[in-house]
């Protein structure tokens, strides 16, 4: 999955008009109205979950502003193969990190 600069994700979004891929062994990405949808109700905020230590369970909430971000499966894509918004997040760069390396093992 691609990080982007957090500059202005409505703007990425439109840049970025990929369409869902079939399926099969080629990835499947986010269209560009689910990267816009997605990016509207993160409200510029990280929307992963905590993992560790006593804020577990909680919203991580990072400012996506100027950071780098990812749009990222909740359930892998290699699993799912649901590439619609109810399977889309936006992730900081420290939560997509945690969470690739999770769904990985």
């Amino acid at each position: 999955m691609a990080l982007h600069s957090g500059k202005d994700g409505l703007a990425l979004a439109e840049e970025n008009r990929s369409t869902v891929r079939p399926v099969g062994n080629v990835r499947r990405e986010f269209s560009a109205r689910t990267k816009r949808e997605a990016w509207s109700r993160a409200n510029g905020c990280c929307e992963g979950i905590l993992a560790f230590g006593i804020f577990a369970g909680k919203r991580c909430s990072a400012p996506l502003e100027g950071y780098y971000f990812a749009y990222d499966h909740i359930d892998p894509d290699w699993y799912s193969k649901d590439s619609d918004l109810g399977n889309c997040q936006v992730l900081c760069r420290l939560c997509h990190a945690i969470k690739t390396g999770r769904d990985q093992t």
